[in-house]
């Protein structure tokens, strides 16, 4: 079903709709296929005032470990590339 089907790499990547964890799993794919290391992160961010379950990557780049959230990037928005190659130390914990 549709649900399922955005909550994966297939939904990113094939059907072109995802939510969180379709994004971060699809990022995952594709770093790892290029040779990156990456881990797939599930964890609480907030999000309009509200804590919510939110899925993302890290990804080790020249020897530092950096945060890529391709589902905020996703949007239109004056914060578009806030999440991109962030160091974790500014973005998630």
């Amino acid at each position: 079903d549709l649900i399922q089907e955005t909550s994966n790499s297939y939904g990113a990547l094939i059907l072109g709709k995802a939510v969180c964890s379709g994004y971060a799993q699809a990022y995952s794919l594709l770093a790892k296929a290029v040779g990156l290391e990456v881990y797939y992160m599930e964890g609480l961010v907030e999000y309009h005032g509200q804590e919510i379950l939110h899925a993302w990557n890290r990804v080790k780049i020249e020897d530092q470990w950096l945060v890529v959230d391709t589902t905020w990037d996703d949007i239109e928005a004056p914060t578009k590339y806030l999440w991109f190659n962030q160091p974790t130390t500014v973005a998630y914990k």
